[in-house]
């Protein structure tokens, strides 16, 4: 046994101040993100967004036997990118990719914008609420019941919507 003082207690907080704090309570210290990850307003540049009717995407990409799909998601997320000024997205090689894999990658691209929307969106309207593991779950459960993609499809030009609408009021 070691012998000795006892060590100094680590970051013992100071009293909590006032009601309803619990005692011993003292706030972080540091430079936190805020509790839903989203640091800070999601910029939007004065690029417009093209809105689309959902129906009339989903109606073209069955159409053209999912053809338009590719060209669809190449303009919104080229749109995406210069709306937000995210240098991240890259629409020619989530195309590439999206060819390559046979559509696969197409669900990752509307995951992935749907959630960069959201995040956009949310800086703005705090009540806005994220569509995008909705909308992963129904590209995936496309594989067994392939008219979920088209339902995903439908959900997730309706985000580009309301980004287009909050884009467009700036």
């Amino acid at each position: 046994m070691p012998v000795g003082p006892p060590p100094p207690a680590y970051a013992q907080p100071p009293p909590g101040p006032g009601p309803g704090v619990p005692p011993g309570y003292a706030p972080p210290i540091g430079n936190y993100p805020p509790a839903h990850g989203h640091a800070h307003v999601v910029p939007l540049s004065a690029h417009q967004i093209t809105e689309r009717g959902p129906a009339v995407v989903v109606l073209l990409s069955v159409v053209t036997c999912g053809l338009y799909t590719f060209y669809w998601l190449y303009s919104t997320t080229d749109q995406l990118r210069r709306c937000t000024s995210d240098e991240s997205l890259k629409p020619g090689v989530d195309l590439l990719l999206a060819f390559v894999t046979c559509g696969i990658w197409s669900w990752v691209v509307m995951y992935r914008n749907a959630q960069k929307i959201h995040a956009a969106l949310v800086s703005r309207d705090p009540m806005h609420q994220d569509r995008s593991q909705t909308i992963l779950m129904l590209c995936v459960a496309s594989l067994a019941i392939g008219v979920t993609a088209l339902i995903s499809l439908y959900f997730s030009q309706e985000e580009m919507n309301l980004l287009a609408s909050t884009s467009s009021r700036q």
